[in-house]
């Protein structure tokens, strides 16, 4: 992916649409996490990119539309930084990757932050409401991070846990059963 080797890697995504309010807070904190010589691999999703690729200049930033190959992506992180959809989780899980939460308040039935909350409370990722972002909650929890190899290991080592890699073949089977 064209990344410095020696430089911590954090994987920022909304989702593929983007988060309008994730990539406002990443620029406008754009300065700290350079400071801290931490490279970013940023899908911002299509709506916002024009604008966001005119502004993100830094060196240690991919700012990306949307990205086809999440497995690399991934596979490169130190730390997701993601919203809490099934999916992103379900990626997240089968990665076996040190995460930050950022549930999507407006979600039917707050559904996100239940997903993220059950991450939490099996120690496998670490949550900051959208409403904490100005407060500097999100750059606390992901510097701290970063300087603590074993919390990013226990969150590896439990969102690994979580993944279900033959979940599609075991509601194969039950549908099958529940139809013969």
């Amino acid at each position: 992916m064209g990344l410095h080797p020696e430089l911590r890697t954090v994987l920022i995504t909304g989702g593929s649409q983007g988060s309008a309010p994730i990539n406002a807070h990443i620029l406008q904190n754009l300065e700290s996490y350079e400071s801290k010589n931490i490279q970013l691999i940023w899908q911002c999703g299509m709506r916002d990119y024009d604008q966001l690729s005119t502004v993100v200049t830094g060196k240690n930033v991919q700012l990306h539309k949307f990205i086809s190959d999440m497995g690399l992506a991934y596979s490169a992180a130190d730390v997701v930084i993601s919203r809490a959809g099934a999916i992103a989780l379900a990626e997240i899980m089968i990665c076996a990757k040190p995460a930050i939460l950022i549930p999507f308040p407006q979600a039917a039935g707050d559904h996100q932050t239940v997903n993220a909350r059950t991450m939490v409370n099996r120690r496998a990722a670490r949550l900051v409401d959208q409403s904490r972002l100005n407060a500097g909650e999100l750059e606390q929890v992901l510097f701290d991070l970063l300087e603590d190899p074993d919390e990013l290991e226990e969150l590896s080592y439990h969102a690994g846990q979580m993944a279900r890699p033959a979940a599609a073949e075991q509601i194969a089977k039950e549908v099958v059963s529940l139809v013969a």
